[in-house]
């Protein structure tokens, strides 16, 4: 519950890996700060064994989170800098405001989806720069946008095609989207990854 903001938020995940005896190299986190949310997905290049300990040292990195976006990516790139790389895309949603920040390196796409006449319309899309954390850092370009009922926000990683977004039903849970996207959008040679986040008032 964001109580502050008078919403209410539901989250589902859902992940494929590359090789079905080996670990997936996306990975997510999600943290309670002290006045929100922090949301991660992280994309370790490649796939396999080394791809999923990079991504699970990027997130681990994010415990120490102050909740400054530019400061999260400068940590991860940092801890990053022994290792191959990742992807990472992170939204922080404040408590009290319902004020959605979000920012991306490298291939992590997210789409903010709005609900209005009976139907789901994209009202936004993350702001990627290219790079790769622990070899290219060039910054980020955090983005806010307010939050509101009906809300729905979906991050992907590279190994999901981008022709989900035409197929998003207006009523669908966020449970239910991570379910129909991944395994129809899904590319079989890469490790892939959905995270849905759904609002709704606070009843």
């Amino acid at each position: 519950m964001l109580a502050g903001c008078g919403l209410m938020l539901n989250w589902a995940v859902t992940s494929f890996a590359k090789k079905p005896h080996e670990p997936s190299g996306d990975g997510y986190g999600i943290w309670r700060q002290p006045d929100g949310l922090l949301f991660a997905v992280a994309d370790g290049s490649g796939s396999g064994h080394k791809a999923a300990e990079t991504t699970e040292l990027c997130l681990k990195t994010l415990d120490a989170s102050t909740g400054h976006l530019e400061a999260d990516f400068q940590r991860c790139h940092q801890a990053l800098k022994r290792g191959r790389g990742a992807a990472l895309a992170l939204i922080r949603i404040n408590d009290e405001t319902g004020m959605m920040t979000w920012a991306a390196v490298g291939d992590v796409d997210g789409t903010l989806f709005g609900h209005a006449d009976g139907g789901r319309t994209p009202e936004g899309g993350l702001t990627r720069i290219g790079g790769t954390l622990g070899l290219t850092f060039n910054g980020v370009a955090p983005q806010s946008q307010l939050l509101r009922p009906g809300s729905l926000i979906v991050l992907t990683t590279d190994g999901v095609r981008r022709e989900f977004a035409q197929d998003i039903s207006p009523d669908v849970t966020a449970a239910a989207a991570a379910e129909q996207i991944l395994p129809a959008f899904r590319r079989p040679d890469d490790d892939s990854l959905v995270l849905v986040i759904e609002l709704r008032a606070l009843q």
